[in-house]
């Protein structure tokens, strides 16, 4: 998960040493180098003509100024420094009863700032383990409260870091009378740091607390939308989950449910609006009472790449109601997980194929599309444990629901009792592991529990003894390819469509023997760009996922030039990404429309249909434009 705020523009800029002049001509930069004075700026800006002056007048270069002289040691400021080092050796050595009274005391003088406010919190709140003490919340949430009274100004640097401590131990102890209370003081610091924000979104979704996690986000909205320091895709996700957060609470008020209900069509018009299909598909399959008679072949088999999300996202609904029904699971926690899980089960059903022998595709059956592998869960969940922004929430309500959901498909027949047995002995060594990081990346303690139940073997036992599950599915066969008659040739057609404006968009038809390099051509063809950069083609269509990369032959990884169009067994309309250009990132969404035998023009790859305008390459700011930069040193 990316950040959502944009860095901190206000902090001084380090000032560089004084660099000494060159001693010779050779030691002088480039016109486009740092300059030698330190300076920061290019050394055409700065010393180059003074330089080229004095070697006229047959002089060295200019030396550096000199450096003032350090001013003298200020007494106040040394000794406030030694009382500073001395409180600090003080509080570290001291117990937990002494660390509260030196934090107190300090915040009574006013002798502290928000940083030393905060490592004070932190030592201590290790100390008083708040997620397993009553008293030890209580006792922390009397000093959070302490310091916002007593030291306001440094309080407020540090505020969204208590509370999100507050609140976990709020949900650790399912205190959830005291949420008000921190809601209210959450509710205008929502901009202070979006990205510490959304922890505590995923945690009350997790929860189901829908109805308090609305009224903070709706209050928040406009200073949200008119904030300086949140970027673009933060204000779209903050949108989204309002668009969430509104369709849970009509679901839970409304006596009947229409997707054209008027009274959620206005709630959720000032953030954008559902999709319609989205809409209708959620509304008739959370409201069903009994699941959909699925078959294996609506997931397995020929069926095209649309059809089997469509089909998923039906499913996945289908769970969630008679899990909230079954189990009281909140429609938020088990929309986070199906959220994950949609996401990886795509990514798998997209991975890169081995390129295959002469001798023709294999024949043996695949496994289901419905069970996620090992690899790819510990991959794709494991992107959630980053250290600048973590979702542990986000992994915890996958991999906790994850033993309810091959369950529910078991009970379907999509998949059969030994498969859903070698699932739970496959990624229940994964989930135990994910036990610890997501306790270490924050999760409350209600969570690591639920997470312990989830996969304890006496839950994975009770799951495999239900008598309802089938020893043996349905294998759908995928049909012969029929072979090419003479004189004609397997055609692929694909629909690429330039990302950033999707009304542009090319046709192309590509011989089934070519290369992905030679998708890359026709590509470069449609939209009249000059080749000059580096490509890759991400099966999965996530940027930068190298399991699923073919790349240029000049990039690292597999190469384009060496995988043909018919080695990759692609579904019809899969999707996959073709980014051009590593720094500008060029993005097109290539789709497979179709696969037929007609007749070898020997004119492959062409284009076949244009719609809009070429995108623009490069983009020229005049005012940045610099002749000088393009000149040989």
């Amino acid at each position: 998960m990316s950040p959502k705020k944009r860095p901190d523009k206000g902090r001084p800029r380090k000032t560089r040493p004084q660099e000494e002049p060159p001693a010779s001509k050779s030691e002088i930069p480039g016109r486009n180098d740092p300059c030698w004075c330190g300076s920061g700026k290019k050394y055409k800006h700065c010393h180059l003509a003074e330089d080229e002056a004095r070697e006229r007048e047959g002089q060295s270069p200019a030396p550096p100024p000199a450096p003032p002289a350090a001013p003298a040691p200020d007494p106040e400021e040394m000794r406030a420094r030694a009382e500073a080092e001395a409180l600090w050796e003080r509080f570290e050595q001291a117990p937990l009863e002494d660390k509260i009274e030196i934090l107190e005391a300090g915040l009574e003088q006013g002798d502290l700032d928000g940083d030393d406010i905060f490592e004070m919190m932190l030592q201590i709140r290790e100390g008083l383990d708040p997620q397993h003490s009553a008293e030890g919340r209580r006792r922390y949430a009397e000093l959070v409260d302490q310091a916002r009274q007593s030291a306001p100004e440094a309080y407020d640097g540090i505020a969204m870091y208590l509370l999100e401590n507050r609140l976990r131990d709020v949900a650790a102890g399912q205190d959830w009378a005291a949420l008000d209370e921190v809601a209210a003081e959450l509710t205008p610091r929502v901009t202070d740091d979006i990205d510490i924000f959304s922890h505590m979104v995923d945690l009350l979704l997790y929860h189901g607390k829908v109805r308090p996690l609305q009224q903070v986000m709706e209050q928040a909205w406009p200073a949200v939308q008119d904030s300086g320091d949140i970027l673009p895709h933060g204000i779209q996700e903050f949108s989204n989950t309002l668009l969430l957060l509104n369709f849970f609470e009509y679901l839970e008020q409304a006596d009947e449910r229409h997707p054209d209900a008027p009274a959620l069509q206005e709630d959720v018009e000032a953030y954008g609006g559902f999709r319609q299909e989205w809409l209708e598909q959620a509304i008739q399959h959370l409201q069903q009472e009994r699941p959909s008679p699925w078959q294996v072949s609506d997931f397995e088999g020929a069926i095209d790449a649309d059809t089997w999300k469509e089909h998923l996202r039906a499913l996945f609904f289908e769970w969630m109601a008679g899990l909230q029904h079954r189990e009281g699971t909140p429609l938020s926690k088990s929309y986070m997980a199906t959220t994950e899980l949609g996401q990886l089960l795509e990514t798998q059903l997209n991975q890169r194929a081995m390129p295959s022998k002469k001798s023709g595709r294999k024949k043996a059956a695949a496994p289901s599309s419905l069970i996620p592998g090992n690899s790819i869960l510990d991959r794709e969940l494991g992107r959630h444990f980053h250290f600048i922004n973590p979702a542990p929430y986000r992994v915890c309500a996958a991999l906790e629901l994850l033993p309810d959901y091959l369950h529910f498909v078991a009970q379907l027949g999509l998949i059969s009792r030994d498969e859903l047995q070698g699932a739970f002995r496959s990624l229940g060594h994964l989930a135990r592991q994910a036990i610890k990081v997501v306790r270490l990346f924050g999760a409350d303690l209600n969570a690591v529990q639920a997470l312990e139940r989830a996969w304890s073997e006496e839950n994975l036992a009770g799951r495999l003894a239900d008598p309802d599950l089938v020893e043996e599915r349905e294998i759908p066969t995928v049909p012969e390819e029929e072979p090419v008659p003479e004189g004609q040739v397997r055609v692929y057609t694909f629909k690429v469509t330039y990302m950033y404006d999707r009304e542009v968009w090319r046709t192309i038809e590509i011989a089934a023997s070519q290369t992905l390099e030679d998708l890359h051509w026709a590509i470069q063809e449609a939209v009249d760009f000059d080749d000059d950069h580096l490509y890759s083609f991400f099966m999965s269509g996530k940027a930068w996922d190298n399991e699923t990369a073919y790349s240029s032959p000049y990039a690292d990884g597999p190469s384009a030039a060496e995988v043909r169009i018919d080695d990759l067994n692609l579904r019809e309309k899969q999707r996959f990404l073709y980014l051009f250009d590593y720094g500008d990132k060029h993005r097109f969404e290539v789709k497979l429309l179709a696969v037929r035998s007609q007749e070898d023009t020997g004119t492959y790859p062409h284009i076949v249909e244009r719609h809009g305008k070429n995108p623009q390459q490069y983009i020229w700011y005049e005012e940045d434009y610099d002749e000088d930069e393009f000149e040989d040193d």
